[in-house]
């Protein structure tokens, strides 16, 4: 029998170790960034016309899904 050698380098170990603290803080980022843009221009946002191209999008079917399941 062969012995194989399945170690990880630490640079990968510590990646993987910080992807979920990363993950949340760029999701905090998004999030600041969204609140601040509406803050900003959503005075300006013509709702009628987003209505329009969003009802123009009805008929179509998107999937979704959450990363976190």
């Amino acid at each position: 029998m062969y012995q194989h050698d399945y170690s990880v380098h630490p640079f990968f170990e510590n990646l993987k170790k910080s992807e979920e603290t990363l993950y949340k803080e760029k999701q905090k980022i998004v999030q600041e960034s969204i609140k601040d843009y509406l803050s900003r221009y959503g005075s300006q946002i013509l709702v009628n016309s987003l209505t329009s191209d969003l009802q123009q999008q009805s008929k179509k079917t998107f999937i979704l899904w959450d990363l976190q399941t």
